[in-house]
């Protein structure tokens, strides 16, 4: 139910980041009066931004991490501004890489590397095995939620 969004990645120039927002974007370009802002943390007044962003009255409810680590960065400065995690604003990271020193158990999508791996690997022994001509076969493996403690559903008069 959150409308007011933040994706919080990288330069463009990281390719996952690039795409996770893409994907963000498009997924929340569907969603009936809902925005998303962008923020590269990789910038140096990327910081001082975010500080920012996170004071304003229309600040928003939801973030999306392009990673577990940028995740646990976001909940660290919703912290600093004031803002309780998951009660003021939900986090969502990426990549299932927890840190020993996370604040909260962050939300986040497991890519699932062992079965990606595993594929990978018979997808391999399937074309040195094959003879004729190599077919190009595409297998999409989708990242898990993992719901942990960084994230509630959007409540009327959450501000």
């Amino acid at each position: 139910g959150h409308r007011r969004l933040l994706f919080a990645g990288e330069s463009d120039l990281v390719s996952t980041s690039r795409h996770r927002k893409e994907g963000f974007i498009a997924a929340v370009a569907g969603m009936p009066d809902a925005y998303c802002r962008v923020l590269d943390l990789g910038r140096p007044d990327a910081p001082a931004e975010l500080a920012e962003i996170l004071r304003s009255p229309d600040r928003p409810t939801g973030v999306f991490a392009y990673n577990d680590a940028v995740g646990e960065s976001v909940v660290m400065f919703a912290k600093e501004a004031g803002l309780e995690v998951p009660r003021d604003i939900s986090v969502v990271g990426f990549g299932n890489e927890p840190s020993a020193s996370a604040p909260i158990a962050l939300t986040t999508f497991d890519q699932q590397p062992m079965v990606i791996g595993d594929a990978a690997a018979k997808l391999y022994l399937e074309r040195t095995n094959q003879t004729g001509p190599k077919k190009v076969r595409r297998i999409l493996i989708e990242a898990k939620l993992v719901e942990r403690q960084s994230t509630s559903q959007f409540k009327a008069g959450f501000q």
